[in-house]
């Protein structure tokens, strides 16, 4: 969480008390900044999308840059792809871990505003059987 995240939720965790009778906290989560989903999956037909039957791969790193310097890696779940949260304004380099038996160009420059939500999708396309 951001310091900027941080003091705003806590804002909005005061209000919440002060504005219900009984005292209660109310769970509010409020995104400051942007947001990067990556999808990998097995692409069947290049299209910069995932299609139904594409299978997602699990198990890959993902690791997100900013021109700014530094980094955040996440793995990919059984269940889900990956997405970083509460991004400042900026430029993005996000790179996904090559698979074996897989070709993919997976490495892809992104411009993050905030409030907004961008989509980088990586198709992997099966080079062995």
């Amino acid at each position: 969480m951001t310091e900027k995240h941080a003091i705003i939720t806590q804002i909005v965790k005061e209000h919440a008390i002060d504005s219900n009778d009984g005292g209660d906290l109310q769970e509010t989560r409020i995104t400051t900044g942007g947001t990067i989903n990556v999808n990998l999956f097995e692409a069947k037909i290049i299209n910069n999308k995932r299609d139904e039957g594409e299978a997602h791969l699990t198990h890959l790193e993902v690791t997100l840059t900013p021109t700014t310097g530094g980094e955040e890696k996440k793995l990919t779940s059984e269940c889900e792809d990956q997405a970083f949260h509460d991004l400042a304004a900026g430029s993005y380099t996000v790179k996904a871990q090559d698979a074996v038996g897989y070709s993919c160009i997976c490495q892809q420059t992104i411009n993050v505003t905030e409030g907004e939500t961008q989509t980088v999708n990586f198709e992997y396309i099966r080079t062995q059987q």
